[in-house]
């Protein structure tokens, strides 16, 4: 069924913008696979950045999408699009965290809105943080894509969907986001974007395993999109500043790699 996203991102296409995200123009310059890494060294931190690691490298998109740093786009005073972008100084990745509120049994993960803005977004006033929510298996967006729900980030953390950490002890690509709203992966399409005019960018999605046409069946991964894993890499999370409405009283600590090089 289509949720109220699809309005938010109608309406938000109606908002000036001052300056435009990263396009995505595919390139070849990427490093090889994890597939034979060497062991990346690990550390623990309450902050960290998001880096995507391919799952299928016979993909298209496979070499342009590996090790891109998952970065927030302002789309609304209370909105942000998730999407992948090449790393660099200026732009290194959003940083995230996980956060465990009192009295909770689930964690779920935030970012703030003084961590990382690029020039396309705008910093909310005063400074709140933003959860990630991801629909559900029987919403989406798109009627085209009705396998493919999407990936958000709302201010305020009493919408956002419960996540978990997973290591599966093996080397680069085992420290990673899970959504425990139900098994899947998530995936990097090249998609429209709304509130930018219309332009191209690789955005966050999910695929559910329970997306299936006919039982026993694998989901099929949507046109122009590319599985992966969410990797966590350490990164220092920023202080609060005065007057903000963030808080990172419950930030826990976890598991991450030292860099983002997936052992290149």
């Amino acid at each position: 069924m289509l949720t109220d996203v699809s309005l938010l991102l109608a309406i938000a296409a109606s908002y000036p913008v001052s300056a435009s995200p990263i396009v995505f123009t595919p390139t070849s310059t990427t490093r090889a696979f994890n597939a034979a890494d060497a062991p990346v060294s690990t550390s623990t931190s309450t902050g960290v950045r998001l880096v995507a690691d391919v799952t299928d490298p016979f993909n298209a998109l496979a070499q342009d999408v590996q090790n891109m740093a998952l970065q927030a786009y302002h789309a609304g005073s209370n909105y942000r699009v998730p999407m992948l972008h090449k790393p660099d100084a200026q732009n290194p990745g959003r940083v995230f965290y996980y956060d465990r509120p009192a009295q909770s049994s689930s964690s779920i993960l935030l970012t703030d809105s003084f961590s990382a803005e690029t020039p396309a977004n705008s910093t909310a006033n005063p400074p709140v943080s933003f959860g990630l929510t991801v629909q559900s298996p029987s919403d989406f967006i798109v009627p085209e894509y009705p396998h493919e729900h999407g990936v958000s980030f709302f201010a305020g953390s009493g919408d956002a969907t419960p996540v978990a950490l997973a290591d599966t002890g093996t080397p680069y690509g085992a420290l990673y986001l899970l959504n425990m709203q139900g098994s899947g992966t998530f995936m990097a399409c090249n998609r429209t974007i709304p509130y930018y005019s219309l332009e191209t960018g690789l955005t966050l999605e999910y695929l559910y395993d329970s997306d299936t046409s006919s039982l026993g069946e694998a989901p099929v991964v949507p046109d122009n999109c590319v599985p992966i894993r969410l990797v966590l890499v350490c990164a220092d999370l920023p202080a609060v500043p005065p007057g903000s409405e963030s808080s990172h009283a419950s930030a826990q600590q976890v598991s991450c790699y030292t860099d983002m090089s997936g052992g290149a």
